[in-house]
Formats: structure tokens, C-alpha cells, sequence
């Protein structure tokens, strides 16, 4: 399984996107010599009807051209990534990677020289050059070998391809790609199907909000409550969702995606508690989620009851109030915004009810800000019990990357686990340079 089946150079351009893509959402794993895990090839190639073989000898391809870069054990997509995937001209997208393909040195120099058709014709000649260079010369015409039959440089008699010989002559090959599809057909029963290789920008937008299912011929993808969730938690809002939807869609908008977005943004959200007399008040920041709350059996005992659209309060002290949220998985917090620098002139208020017509149950706090999306990666980890990857850079400039298990978030700062020491960590989050959502669950 480790060795690549050959393609043609239209094919390992679509198969280069879609690594791309999926990096994007999830890092790839590298191992010690530097190639990609076997596991991550695997799932790779099964998604993309392609074998491990091949997504490994792509991947490094990719990462020697600059498109991907590696971050300590991961790969990850590098800037450069993006004026990649919208040049409009495959043959030149094609012709960016395989140049990775061409060896440097002796076999450099040979190759210059040599213009015969199969592989085997190479390998006898480079032999013949260096009768004693077994040790070196073995291991490099093997990586040769693999990545032209990746990059579609060669055909799988060995021979090269068109585009191969476009490659070794320093020409812009010829690629016979399908143009993108930039329309979906969005289905009833919330997948996605793609006639083809999507478009660069609907499949980074499908890749935020959709679980891939199959990437071959078509494309199809699944929508689901977690990936929406997701999605919202790295920025994108409901009306951006469905707006982005109606862009790509040949066939319009169903009525169930319609529903699963509205309701699964609108169901999250942040949740500050504060003391209140006579027990603990809660704000929501939607209706929905307040009424989320009241249905949670999980909070049963807190006994809450609805003083307002988005207000609730229990007669439970506030601690037990944040422990009993934490353990339903509703991230909580008990930081309140700061108030505005020019006390003198405060922002314009609703009238509300008189102090004889108050309920003193109702804890009065100011009206919510949007969460930075930096906190809603935090909310979501809490929630779904994801682990997160953090990147700090130390004092000294070192930059070091943490694996967290997230407890609470509160006044900017970040309570959570360090499986590796062993110990709890408290961060502010304005001390974190990157935040992601690492891809494993975790155990709490």
C-alpha cells in the first residue's frame, strides 16, 4: 500500500486539491522521517478514492512546493496555498508541484541528458553511471519513482506522460482537468453532492461546514448539527451559512438545512450567571438558548425558571449553578463586559420597569457582546469535549504549541488541563497566538 498507482496529471491535480482541503480543516499527521502518518494516508485515500501510496508521496510533494508546512508533527496549509488554488490555469498549478518531482544533483544532472521514455531505461543508466552508489542511488530513484507515478509524470508502464515531458523540459504541460464545479445540489436529507471536483472556494467553505462522505467522481458532503456548530464556532453566522448556500446551490435551499442552521446557531450562544438575591441569575444570549436550558433534564435540579426572553434564575448558588452547567456541557461564564471609558457619558438604555414593579429575582446585566471567535473555539471544545491546541510564544521568542482539555472560561482567562504535565493551566487568552480545535475527543 506504500507505493504510489500511477495517474494521469489530471487526476493528481484534483487529488492535490483535496489534500489541501483537508488539511485545512484538520492538520495531517507527520511522522519521524518526515512523511505523512500511514493512518492519515489511509483515511485520506479512502475519502478520495485513493491509495495510501499515493497521498503520502502528495503530501510531500505539496510540502516541498511550499504548500504546506509543517508545524512540529503536523501539516499544516501554508499561505501560499491560496493563490495556488485560484490560478486558473491547471497546467501551471500542476507544473508548481510536480517541479518538486525533479531531483537535485547527480540524478539532476542525468536527467538533463537523458531522453528516453520508461523509468527502468533511467534507472539502467543511472546504474551504469554510478556502479557503486548503491546506498544513495536506491533510495533516490525510489522517491523518483513514486512521486512521478503520483504526480502523473509517468504512466504505470512506466512511460512517461505527456505532461511528463513537458515537466523535464521546462515547458507549461498540457492538463486535461475538468473545470470546477462552482454549483451543489443541496438534498432534503442535509447532504451535498458535487458534480465533479469543486471549486477552490466551495470546497474551503464545504470543508468548514459539511463532513466529507466521498470524494471521487462527485463529491459529496453530510451536514450535521456538530459541523454547523463548528462552523459558527470559527466565525461563520447563520446568515452567512445559508447566504453562501444559496450562492452554490443549483436547486435551491430545503427547508430542513434551512432549520438545522437556524436552530443549531440559534441553541448556542453565551451564557453569563451572576449572583442575584436570593439565589443565581442567568443571562442567555437567545432566546433559544434559554429555552434550551429549561428543557435540559441535565439541569432539572437547578429548577430554573424564566424571568425574561433570554433571563433565568434558580434559587442554587452560583457555584453549584457553574458546576451543574459544566457537567451539561453548556459553557458558562461569570465575567461581565467591562464598562466604557468615558463614564460621563453612558450608553443610551431601554426605560425599565420601576423599583416597586421589579423583580429583585432578575439579575440586571448589561446586554451581551458578540463572542470574539477565539471564545467561541473554547465554548465549542468545552461543549463537544474537544481538545484544543494552543500556540504561545514564550518569553525568548520560542514559539511552543500546548494540547488542552478546556474546563471554563472566565474573565478572558482559560482553565484547562495539560494531559502531557499532568497539571491544570490558567491562560488568558490574549496570551495565545493561535487557538484551534484539535482533532480527537477526549475522555472527560
Amino acid at each position: 500500500p506504500d507505493v504510489p498507482s500511477a495517474l494521469g496529471a489530471g487526476d493528481a491535480l484534483t487529488l492535490m486539491q483535496r489534500l489541501i482541503v483537508c488539511a485545512q480543516r484538520e492538520p495531517l499527521t507527520a511522522i519521524g522521517d518526515g512523511r505523512l502518518a500511514m493512518a492519515d494516508a489511509s483515511d485520506v485515500g479512502a475519502l478520495a478514492d485513493a491509495d495510501p501510496g499515493t497521498v503520502r508521496s502528495l503530501t510531500g510533494l505539496l510540502h516541498r512546493s511550499g504548500l504546506l508546512r509543517r508545524v512540529e508533527r503536523r501539516f499544516e496549509v501554508a499561505a501560499a496555498a491560496a493563490d495556488w488554488l485560484g490560478d486558473a490555469d491547471p497546467g501551471r498549478r500542476w507544473l508548481a508541484v510536480a517541479r518538486g518531482a525533479r531531483p537535485d544533483g547527480p540524478l539532476h544532472e542525468l536527467l538533463a541528458t537523458w531522453h528516453g521514455e520508461a523509468f527502468a531505461d533511467l534507472a539502467e543508466r543511472a546504474h551504469a553511471a554510478w556502479p557503486f552508489g548503491d546506498d544513495w542511488l536506491r533510495p533516490e530513484l525510489r522517491q523518483l519513482r513514486d512521486d512521478w507515478a503520483a504526480t502523473g509524470v509517468r504512466e504505470a508502464d512506466q512511460a512517461r506522460t505527456p505532461a511528463g515531458r513537458a515537466l523535464l523540459t521546462g515547458q507549461t504541460p498540457p492538463v486535461d482537468w475538468a473545470p470546477p464545479a462552482g454549483n451543489a445540489y443541496l438534498q432534503d436529507d442535509l447532504r451535498i453532492v458535487v458534480p465533479g471536483v469543486s471549486a477552490p472556494p466551495v470546497a474551503e467553505f464545504l470543508s468548514w461546514v459539511a463532513r466529507p462522505l466521498a470524494l471521487a467522481q462527485a463529491e459529496t458532503y453530510e451536514v450535521t448539527a456538530e459541523t454547523v456548530a463548528s462552523a459558527h464556532a470559527h466565525g461563520f453566522e447563520a446568515a452567512d451559512i445559508l447566504r453562501r448556500f444559496e450562492e452554490m446551490s443549483a436547486t435551491g435551499v430545503p427547508q430542513p438545512l434551512r432549520y438545522l442552521v437556524n436552530d443549531t446557531i440559534a441553541a448556542m450562544g453565551r451564557i453569563v450567571v451572576a449572583p442575584a438575591p436570593g439565589g443565581t441569575g442567568l443571562r442567555c444570549q437567545t432566546p433559544a438558548l434559554a429555552e434550551t436550558l429549561l428543557v435540559d433534564q441535565r439541569l432539572r435540579l437547578l429548577a430554573l425558571i424564566r424571568r425574561a426572553e433570554t433571563e433565568l434564575f434558580t434559587r442554587s448558588p452560583l457555584p453549584a449553578v457553574m458546576a451543574a452547567l459544566s457537567e451539561a456541557r453548556h459553557p458558562a461564564s461569570t465575567e461581565l463586559p467591562e464598562p466604557p471609558d468615558d463614564a460621563s457619558a453612558p450608553p443610551a438604555v431601554a426605560a425599565g420597569p420601576s423599583p416597586a414593579e421589579r423583580d429583585d429575582s432578575v439579575v440586571d446585566l448589561p446586554h451581551l457582546l458578540q463572542p470574539p471567535p477565539q471564545e467561541r473555539l473554547v465554548s465549542w471544545a468545552i461543549k463537544h469535549h474537544a481538545a484544543l491546541e494552543a500556540r504561545i510564544t514564550m518569553p525568548g521568542g520560542k514559539v511552543q504549541t500546548f494540547v488542552l482539555h478546556p474546563r471554563s472560561i472566565s474573565h478572558n482567562r482559560l482553565r484547562a488541563a495539560d494531559p502531557s504535565t499532568e497539571t491544570e493551566r490558567t491562560l488568558p487568552l490574549s496570551a495565545i497566538d493561535a487557538l484551534r480545535i484539535e482533532g480527537d475527543r477526549w475522555d472527560r
